[in-house]
Protein backbone atom coordinates (compact mmCIF):
# COMPACT_ATOMS: atom_id res chain seq x y z
CA UNK A 1 0.00 0.00 0.00
CA UNK A 2 0.84 3.51 -0.92
CA UNK A 3 1.23 5.68 2.21
CA UNK A 4 0.59 9.46 0.66
CA UNK A 5 1.50 11.33 3.96
CA UNK A 6 4.80 9.26 4.37
CA UNK A 7 6.47 12.81 3.39
CA UNK A 8 4.53 15.21 5.44
CA UNK A 9 5.96 16.34 8.75
CA UNK A 10 3.17 16.44 11.94
CA UNK A 11 5.00 20.23 13.01
CA UNK A 12 3.96 22.18 10.03
CA UNK A 13 0.91 23.56 9.39
CA UNK A 14 -1.24 22.62 5.98
CA UNK A 15 -0.84 24.97 3.56
CA UNK A 16 -3.73 26.06 1.13
CA UNK A 17 -3.30 28.05 -2.18
CA UNK A 18 -5.53 29.74 -3.52
CA UNK A 19 -5.13 30.13 -7.15
CA UNK A 20 -7.17 33.13 -8.88
CA UNK A 21 -9.42 32.63 -5.98
CA UNK A 22 -11.75 35.24 -3.97
CA UNK A 23 -9.93 36.77 -1.30
CA UNK A 24 -12.81 36.50 0.55
CA UNK A 25 -12.17 32.67 0.43
CA UNK A 26 -9.08 33.31 2.85
CA UNK A 27 -12.35 34.00 5.64
CA UNK A 28 -13.77 31.15 5.68
CA UNK A 29 -10.56 29.32 6.73
CA UNK A 30 -9.64 32.56 9.36
CA UNK A 31 -10.04 29.94 12.72
CA UNK A 32 -7.49 27.39 11.26
CA UNK A 33 -4.89 30.47 10.46
CA UNK A 34 -5.55 31.97 13.62
CA UNK A 35 -4.90 28.54 15.65
CA UNK A 36 -1.33 28.04 13.31
CA UNK A 37 -2.79 24.86 11.73
CA UNK A 38 -3.39 26.78 7.80
CA UNK A 39 -1.02 28.82 5.81
CA UNK A 40 -2.73 30.21 3.62
CA UNK A 41 -0.56 31.66 -0.04
CA UNK A 42 -2.47 33.42 -2.57
CA UNK A 43 -1.46 33.34 -6.29
CA UNK A 44 -3.15 35.88 -8.20
CA UNK A 45 -2.99 34.27 -11.66
CA UNK A 46 -1.22 30.97 -13.14
CA UNK A 47 2.08 33.06 -14.40
CA UNK A 48 2.52 33.63 -10.11
CA UNK A 49 2.04 29.73 -9.72
CA UNK A 50 4.77 28.96 -11.91
CA UNK A 51 7.46 31.82 -11.06
CA UNK A 52 7.05 29.70 -7.21
CA UNK A 53 8.14 26.26 -8.74
CA UNK A 54 9.55 25.51 -5.22
CA UNK A 55 6.30 25.90 -2.82
CA UNK A 56 4.05 22.66 -2.64
CA UNK A 57 0.48 23.00 -1.08
CA UNK A 58 -1.59 20.08 0.57
CA UNK A 59 -4.44 22.19 -0.81
CA UNK A 60 -4.79 23.95 -4.09
CA UNK A 61 -7.71 25.47 -4.83
CA UNK A 62 -7.71 26.59 -8.72
CA UNK A 63 -10.38 28.25 -10.49
CA UNK A 64 -11.10 27.29 -13.96
CA UNK A 65 -11.35 31.25 -15.07
CA UNK A 66 -7.64 32.87 -14.74
CA UNK A 67 -6.75 35.80 -15.96
CA UNK A 68 -3.93 34.65 -17.94
CA UNK A 69 -4.82 30.92 -18.69
CA UNK A 70 -7.26 28.18 -18.18
CA UNK A 71 -7.16 26.29 -15.00
CA UNK A 72 -6.95 23.06 -16.80
CA UNK A 73 -3.50 24.32 -18.73
CA UNK A 74 -2.15 25.09 -15.38
CA UNK A 75 -3.03 22.01 -13.52
CA UNK A 76 -1.16 19.83 -16.98
CA UNK A 77 1.67 22.41 -16.71
CA UNK A 78 2.15 21.71 -12.85
CA UNK A 79 0.82 18.31 -12.30
CA UNK A 80 3.83 16.53 -11.28
CA UNK A 81 4.57 18.78 -8.58
CA UNK A 82 1.01 18.21 -7.16
CA UNK A 83 1.32 14.11 -6.65
CA UNK A 84 0.62 14.13 -3.10
CA UNK A 85 -1.42 17.43 -3.03
CA UNK A 86 -5.01 17.16 -2.94
CA UNK A 87 -6.23 19.61 -6.13
CA UNK A 88 -9.77 21.08 -6.19
CA UNK A 89 -11.05 22.60 -9.56
CA UNK A 90 -13.38 25.48 -9.13
CA UNK A 91 -15.82 26.66 -12.02
CA UNK A 92 -18.04 29.82 -11.84
CA UNK A 93 -21.08 27.87 -11.47
CA UNK A 94 -21.63 24.10 -12.17
CA UNK A 95 -20.97 22.79 -15.31
CA UNK A 96 -20.97 18.66 -16.13
CA UNK A 97 -18.72 19.20 -18.76
CA UNK A 98 -15.87 21.08 -16.55
CA UNK A 99 -16.57 18.29 -13.99
CA UNK A 100 -15.93 15.03 -16.22
CA UNK A 101 -12.54 16.82 -17.70
CA UNK A 102 -11.37 18.02 -14.17
CA UNK A 103 -12.04 14.21 -13.09
CA UNK A 104 -10.29 13.05 -16.12
CA UNK A 105 -6.69 15.54 -15.62
CA UNK A 106 -6.51 14.44 -12.38
CA UNK A 107 -8.47 16.55 -9.52
CA UNK A 108 -9.31 15.18 -6.32
CA UNK A 109 -12.71 17.43 -5.96
CA UNK A 110 -14.66 19.73 -8.57
CA UNK A 111 -16.36 22.48 -6.96
CA UNK A 112 -18.31 25.41 -8.34
CA UNK A 113 -19.05 29.04 -6.60
CA UNK A 114 -19.41 30.63 -4.40
CA UNK A 115 -17.62 27.73 -1.81
CA UNK A 116 -19.33 27.30 1.33
CA UNK A 117 -17.59 27.87 4.56
CA UNK A 118 -18.25 24.51 6.05
CA UNK A 119 -17.59 22.81 3.04
CA UNK A 120 -14.06 24.32 2.84
CA UNK A 121 -13.63 23.54 6.62
CA UNK A 122 -14.08 20.20 6.43
CA UNK A 123 -11.42 19.84 3.36
CA UNK A 124 -9.15 21.13 5.32
CA UNK A 125 -10.25 18.97 8.65
CA UNK A 126 -9.67 16.34 6.77
CA UNK A 127 -6.32 17.21 5.42
CA UNK A 128 -5.50 17.88 9.26
CA UNK A 129 -6.14 14.66 10.49
CA UNK A 130 -4.42 13.08 7.33
CA UNK A 131 -1.30 14.19 8.87
CA UNK A 132 -1.07 11.37 10.80
CA UNK A 133 -1.01 9.11 7.68
CA UNK A 134 -3.01 7.09 6.25
CA UNK A 135 -3.51 5.02 3.19
CA UNK A 136 -7.04 6.08 1.10
CA UNK A 137 -9.02 3.48 -0.20
CA UNK A 138 -6.19 1.06 0.26
CA UNK A 139 -5.03 0.86 -3.07
CA UNK A 140 -1.71 3.11 -4.25
CA UNK A 141 -2.53 6.40 -4.43
CA UNK A 142 -2.54 8.95 -8.27
CA UNK A 143 -1.67 12.35 -8.87
CA UNK A 144 -3.15 14.99 -6.28
CA UNK A 145 -5.63 12.24 -4.57
CA UNK A 146 -4.90 13.23 -0.57
CA UNK A 147 -8.28 13.15 0.12
CA UNK A 148 -10.96 11.15 -0.18
CA UNK A 149 -13.59 12.96 -1.74
CA UNK A 150 -16.31 10.40 -0.81
CA UNK A 151 -15.62 12.21 2.55
CA UNK A 152 -16.49 15.36 2.18
CA UNK A 153 -20.21 16.50 1.89
CA UNK A 154 -21.37 17.64 -1.46
CA UNK A 155 -21.43 21.95 -1.67
CA UNK A 156 -25.18 22.91 -1.31
CA UNK A 157 -24.81 24.75 -4.80
CA UNK A 158 -23.91 21.74 -6.71
CA UNK A 159 -26.52 19.33 -8.16
CA UNK A 160 -27.51 16.23 -6.66
CA UNK A 161 -28.65 13.44 -7.87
Amino acid sequence: MYDIRANMKNDHPVSVGFVGGEREYRDLLAPFVDRGDVELRDYPNGRSVLRRAEEWNSLWLIDLELPDMSGFDLFEMIRERLLDSTVCMIGPEYCQADEVRAYRAGATIYACRPLETAWMQRCVELLLGDRKSRVVGGVKATAASSINPSEIPPQTSMPVE
